[in-house]
């Protein structure tokens, strides 16, 4: 703005800060001197070299650890979080994030995850398009995830510009199976699911889902190892009618099932619903599942290669999917 042949003053006024302090750095412009920082000035620094090591060894050692424990540990006059944060952030390659919510896993189960994901692994994608998957799901009556809205710096609480919840809205559990080729059909559990009514789901609902979406040839059935589905009397049934499961299911293992990812589909394909009762709630469900593309259900068993091996990387610890 000076060589522009601006004046001090109307550059003091539109930088907002003081026509003495443009006057110093234009002076030092024609000087010649250097217009960077100087060494030595500004306010020095309140940790030192060694107090900043020590606390990203902190962190090194502790992801989880705060910015409080450190300043417990490491205790420094006039020191605040903010400021151990920014050390953290100049010393390391870490920044602060909330923290990814999976479910725990057992470091039996671990291992059982990484050993099925490598008995797995030669399966190939044409054969996975043969393995029906299953699982039960829970769907509220009002689609609660988080939504933006544009509004203005104090409408915040303004009624069109907020989401209304309910404390304990309504909600049902439904079964369901899909292949890569196609969707079975969807299920309304009735109350608590428990092994009775799971033998039923299997008889009146995966069967018949399996001869249309199969036909005569070979499949296997998907299921999880929740108690209902291991109980004596399932076991039984399933050995009764001849139905092959998919050997050796790892427990703590939503991240290798793809039906899980479908569901979270389903449930934000239909965000806009507006039911209000449980029957029409179902009745949206239905109509939105038949609705599901099957280039969208090929990719999803086309990831299971990926899956597989990205359990083997993490070496048995809950991945990305």
């Amino acid at each position: 703005m000076h060589l522009s042949g601006m004046t001090n003053y109307c550059i003091a006024r539109v930088l907002r800060i003081s026509q003495s302090t443009v006057g110093l750095w234009i002076k030092r412009y024609d000087e010649g001197e250097n217009c960077s920082r100087m060494p030595g000035s500004g306010r020095k620094r309140k940790t030192s070299q060694q107090y900043d090591r020590a606390a990203c060894r902190m962190i090194l050692a502790d992801r989880f650890t705060t910015a409080a424990d450190i300043l417990k540990v490491l205790p420094a006059e006039g020191v605040s979080k903010h400021t151990i944060y920014r050390r953290i952030r100049e010393g390391t390659e870490f920044n602060n994030y909330w923290a990814a919510k999976k479910p725990f896993i057992s470091e039996r189960n671990r291992l059982r995850r990484v050993e099925w994901c490598r008995l797995m692994l030669p399966v190939t994608i044409d054969e996975w398009m043969y393995i029906l998957w299953s699982d039960e799901s829970p769907f509220v009556l009002r689609y609660n995830h988080k939504k933006k809205v544009w509004r203005r710096h104090n409408e915040r609480y303004s009624p069109q510009c907020t989401v209304g919840t309910v404390k304990h809205d309504q909600k049902i559990m439904v079964w369901g199976c899909f292949t890569g080729h196609g969707v079975g059909r969807l299920y309304l559990v009735e109350g608590i699911l428990e092994q009775n009514q799971y033998i039923r789901i299997l008889e009146h609902e995966m069967l018949p889902s399996a001869q249309n979406l199969f036909g005569d040839r070979y499949w296997a059935l998907q299921q999880d190892n929740d108690p209902k589905h291991t109980a004596r009397r399932v076991q039984q049934f399933i050995r009764q009618r001849g139905i092959h499961l998919l050997p050796y299911w790892p427990s703590q293992s939503p991240d290798l099932n793809p039906i899980e990812n479908l569901w979270s589909i389903l449930d934000n394909n239909l965000k806009d619903r507006r039911p209000q009762s449980k029957a029409e709630l179902f009745q949206v469900l239905q109509e939105g599942w038949n609705r599901l593309d099957v280039d969208l259900l090929r990719r999803l068993v086309e990831s299971m290669s990926r899956r597989i091996q990205a359990v083997i990387d993490a070496n048995g610890y809950m991945t990305k999917y």
